[in-house]
């Protein structure tokens, strides 16, 4: 199915939103040093890290560095944003352990998926 372009549109926009909500909550700065949440998404890697975890099954964990090795980024570039995206609802925390896996019930994470297709859509 493909999305008017209106459609994706306001699927960024929600998407955004809703992830600059989750990061900085109450809070009317945007989400890393003044950066709008477009930039934040796309900035050192974090681009590279949410491509690979829209990718994963929702029962995949993984720790940082598996992470890291599945999305070509260093170690530190995972250790770097791995807070941001647990808060912006694209991974959860595994309990009693480091790992993590996919938060794909997250609006934020279905979003990011629907604008993925529809993108992936246009493009072919």
């Amino acid at each position: 199915m493909r999305l008017s372009r209106d459609s994706l549109l306001s699927g960024i926009f929600v998407t955004l939103n809703e992830i600059h909500t989750r990061v900085t909550p109450g809070d009317s700065t945007t989400a890393t040093d003044g950066a709008t949440g477009w930039k934040t998404l796309t900035a050192d890697g974090v681009d590279s890290l949410i491509d690979t975890l829209l990718d994963l099954p929702s029962t995949r964990e993984f720790d940082e560095s598996e992470l890291a090795e599945m999305a070509g980024v260093s170690r530190n570039t995972v250790g770097n944003h791995i807070d941001t995206l647990e808060q912006a609802g694209f991974v959860t925390e595994v309990p009693h352990a480091p790992r993590y896996r996919v938060d794909s019930e997250s609006e934020p994470f279905r979003l990011a998926t629907k604008l993925d297709v529809a993108v992936r859509d246009a493009t072919e």
